[in-house]
């Protein structure tokens, strides 16, 4: 299934039947014959919902063919093999990562789709390290056991799980030797195609957006003025694996470290921690923020009482939080209810919901996080054989059904989340590399490095994977992916604001900061109220009109565009910006600087 038809296609598959058999024989009539495909994750989380809904999505899309009629298999239905038509067939499968992690139960389901009647082809999904690390390590021994007996063996495609030595640990060991890189033999089964790994998570949240953006153009000049010092900052993550790493390496190990920091000199079972602390230069942070306070939560009952309580005592103007599960809920609720004197900037995969905003009032505006894309962000306009924007739309219209044909209660229709657009790619992505190929079924020996070549625009923009001709099997970030520019366009976590825009919540993309979709940056009012002094010296002056002033006419993408000047939020910066400027010269903030 190759060609794109956009006119009719969603209608036409809302009124196709939701869900197939989960366990189908392995023929069906009118098809030359089947590839079955295991999808694992979560199920009592929305991360098992994306993952489930974006691969009946792309099932749907490649089994009915172009013309989004079911045939049975009539020249372009299916993934299309020397001539001959193999249906997509899907087998949910229970990671049993809910409430509480039970990997051994979780490969128990998984063995069981990949043994016969459904003897799945592949696996797609995973989400939760602490499942997904000692089912992987059960998976490939079962992959490399039947390539050695077969030459067939399953490969397993992580959509969800970002832990960096899931696929390739970057030379450390912290895989136990199972990795792409210290193992090829091993690791050559697992490939990641959603999110990029931890490493690249922390980097876009550290790096890029808070030491380049949030700290130097807005917080320092607000409160490291004069003899301040640099911006005191709070840590709040969830207590798990994949958090581990991020809190080492924003805190440090004390070196430049003020008084009053927290600091960790060693990583337990590791050995000393190589990070330095901020405020120093060669810290994750930089020398404009001092850590000052860590917590780690419980992931189920966390206490954000004493948590904020104490963030209030230290006077921590940054938060930066880091949350996979529902607990990310209520941090972010308890922050607003406190109307907490400080900013949000971190990982808050519940905030990711479009959802969030009417469910709890609007108490998630301001917080800023990594995320695939903003609210309907046309990222890959291009996409085959849908867009960004009509796969949001059709996940729109599909998923409440969808989710009640799986669930067997009613469910909403929801907007997709971030384990949805990498569950949805793989199947598409497959469907172009198979039908490269003129026989079905495919030795793993051929397969893995024909994957290996990937390079291709997906929804989510430019994809390949990391290594010497891919053969590390993660997602590859452009350096780019650092920086408030994206010309390159591979893949990238984008960094996105809660704003209300036209009276509704929508998440806004803030970073990067020249492409057409892209929106300025906003403190919340509480915290800092004189929005049009863009120069954050407690006065809109001539030099604050100037701004807009000096990049008038500019759109995304040329070189005199400012963001920051961008007023009204239309992507043009004109005479409404100015105006809007120029009618609050003259008013100031008093005390100046903001106290610590």
């Amino acid at each position: 299934m190759k060609a794109k038809t956009v006119t009719g296609i969603m209608m036409t598959m809302l009124l196709a039947t939701t869900l197939l058999a989960f366990v189908p024989i392995r023929g069906s009539p009118g098809w030359d014959g089947e590839i079955h495909i295991a999808v694992v994750g979560p199920q009592g989380w929305i991360q098992w919902d994306g993952q489930w809904v974006g691969c009946v999505l792309a099932r749907d899309l490649v089994n009915l063919g172009p013309n989004g009629v079911d045939n049975g298999g009539d020249g372009d239905d299916g993934i299309v093999i020397g001539g001959l038509n193999y249906k997509v067939v899907l087998q949910p499968v229970d990671s049993a990562a809910v409430p509480e992690p039970n990997p051994t139960q979780g490969w128990t389901n998984l063995k069981a789709a990949l043994d016969a009647p459904f003897s799945a082809d592949y696996v797609i999904g995973g989400f939760r390290t602490e499942c997904v690390g000692p089912m992987r390590l059960n998976f490939i021994d079962y992959a490399d056991n039947k390539n050695d007996t077969t030459g067939y063996a399953p490969i397993w495609y992580i959509a969800g799980a970002s832990t960096d030595e899931l696929i390739d640990c970057g030379g450390t060991g912290k895989c136990g030797g199972t990795c792409t890189r210290c193992n090829y033999g091993k690791g050559r089964y697992m490939f990641r195609n959603t999110p990029m790994n931890g490493t690249y998570l922390f980097k876009q949240l550290g790096l890029g957006i808070i030491r380049s953006y949030v700290l130097p153009s807005r917080l320092y000049p607000m409160y490291g003025s004069g003899s301040q010092g640099p911006v005191k900052t709070a840590l709040v993550m969830e207590d798990l694996t994949w958090t581990y790493g991020m809190m080492f390496a924003l805190a440090g190990n004390g070196t430049g470290a003020l008084p009053g920091s927290v600091y960790f000199p060693t990583i337990p079972g590791v050995g000393p921690n190589p990070y330095y602390s901020p405020p120093s230069p060669y810290s994750v942070l930089g020398p404009q923020a001092q850590v000052v306070a860590v917590h780690r939560t419980h992931p189920l009952t966390p206490d954000f009482i004493s948590v904020f309580n104490n963030i209030d005592a230290k006077n921590a103007r940054l938060i930066i939080q880091i949350y996979s599960a529902v607990t990310g809920v209520d941090f972010i609720t308890t922050y607003k209810d406190r109307n907490t004197n400080a900013v949000c900037v971190g990982i808050n995969v519940e905030s990711q919901m479009q959802e969030f905003w009417e469910e709890h009032d609007g108490k998630n505006e301001y917080e800023t996080f990594l995320a695939s894309l903003g609210t309907r962000t046309n990222i890959s306009p291009d996409a085959e054989p849908l867009s960004t924007v009509e796969l949001w739309d059709l996940y729109k219209l599909r998923s409440g059904a969808i989710l009640t044909e799986f669930w067997g209660t009613t469910q909403p229709s929801t907007c997709p989340i971030y384990t949805m657009w990498g569950a949805y790619d793989t199947i598409i992505s497959l469907d172009e590399t198979l039908e490269t190929q003129s026989s079905w079924p495919i030795k793993a020996d051929t397969l893995i490095p024909l994957t290996e070549q990937t390079d291709r625009l997906g929804v989510l923009g430019k994809f390949k994977y990391t290594g010497p001709s891919g053969r590390y099997h993660d997602v590859y970030c452009h350096t780019e992916c650092l920086t408030k520019s994206w010309p390159v366009g591979y893949v990238r976590s984008h960094i996105t604001q809660w704003q209300e825009v036209g009276g509704e919540g929508t998440m806004v993309v803030v970073f990067p900061q020249d492409q057409d979709f892209s929106r300025r940056y906003r403190i919340p009012p509480w915290v800092y109220d004189l929005e049009t002094d863009l120069t954050y010296d407690g006065l809109v002056d001539i030099d604050d009109v100037m701004i807009p002033a000096l990049a008038f006419g500019a759109v995304p993408g040329m070189p005199i565009w400012n963001i920051e000047a961008d007023f009204t939020a239309d992507g043009l910066v004109d005479i409404d910006d100015v105006i809007v400027v120029a009618l609050t010269f003259g008013d100031y903030h008093t005390p100046w600087p903001l106290p610590m």
